[in-house]
């Protein structure tokens, strides 16, 4: 006879939480902005916001557009800031989520020469080096002296990603099965060649069917997925699909398991920012987590 299975605790169970990202209204030239990402259940919003505000005392919220991701407590999550030509302090920072609203807080640096406008901002939330939702706001550039107004909660577009395809060279493929296993973990469907296709299939015609209906891409990047003809032609359909998708579907984000230098992509991949310096920051995250909490599966 088995033993008995131990009860699931509040610990074992997934949670959806909410990402929600705050700043301040305006930032003068030559000065800093201070970003907030806070991790928070939707219950626990007004809690964020209130914290949020304790780093400015005129903090209101405006709007809200939030992303919902499954994660267990004691597991490690990672946020990165892309601020594109606006320098970040510490653009990578990690959090334990224990059931209550924490956050990373970035400080986005604006040159006294940069220009007034909106630039636009991502923090990219991965699990295990795997990007797992993000969300994208701007920030609003004044000429220096100018008052700054309150923390807003920002968030243009945020996204949960619900089904990811993999693309990768045959090669890589025991590399691609380890990094699977933290889509799992977030609850993230996936399509996986040789996980998900039945015998005597049409792979060609299920292929580009699941890249259809995924809304992450996510493209494993080596020297021999730039040599295999089938990882081309996939990135190729998944750049077709996003071109025509008012969502901008699916969401592509190179996963790099070589470089610097990175094996050159051939022309009809160059749409694809293999040189952005997050795509490295997001690779490099692996290199130095600790090893995997046991509370995770």
């Amino acid at each position: 006879m088995p033993p008995p299975q131990r009860p699931l605790g509040p610990d074992d169970q997934p949670e959806i939480i909410d990402v929600s990202a705050f700043a301040a209204s305006e930032t003068p030239a030559g000065s800093q902005s201070l970003v907030q990402v806070f991790l928070h259940s939707a219950d626990e919003a007004d809690v964020a916001r209130a914290l949020a505000s304790e780093s400015d005392p005129d903090a209101h919220r405006t709007g809200t557009t939030t992303l919902a991701t499954e994660i267990r407590r004691g597991q490690r999550i990672s946020v990165v800031l892309d601020a594109g030509s606006l320098p970040v302090d510490e653009p990578v920072q990690h959090l334990i989520w224990r059931g209550t609203p924490s956050a990373c807080q970035f400080f986005v640096e604006v040159p006294a020469e940069a220009e007034v406008g909106l630039y636009p901002v991502r923090a990219i939330v991965t699990v295990d080096t795997i990007p797992v939702g993000s969300v994208r706001f701007r920030l609003r550039v004044v000429p220096r002296n100018e008052k700054r107004g309150g923390v807003e909660l920002h968030g243009e577009a945020a996204r949960r990603y619900r089904r990811a395809f993999l693309s990768y060279s045959s090669q890589d493929r025991a590399e691609v099965l380890k990094r699977a296993q933290a889509l799992k973990a977030a609850g993230i469907g996936f399509f996986q060649d040789l996980l998900n296709l039945e015998p005597g299939e049409r792979w060609e015609r299920r292929l580009f069917r699941e890249i259809d209906s995924c809304d992450l891409f996510l493209l494993f990047w080596s020297s021999s997925a730039a040599r295999s003809e089938w990882v081309t032609q996939e990135t190729e359909y998944a750049l077709n699909c996003r071109d025509r998708s008012a969502e901008e579907k699916p969401e592509i984000t190179p996963i790099l398991l070589e470089g610097p230098p990175i094996p050159t992509p051939p022309e009809s991949l160059k749409d694809i920012h293999f040189n952005d310096p997050i795509v490295y920051v997001i690779s490099a995250i692996g290199a130095e987590r600790p090893s995997r909490s046991p509370t995770v599966p």
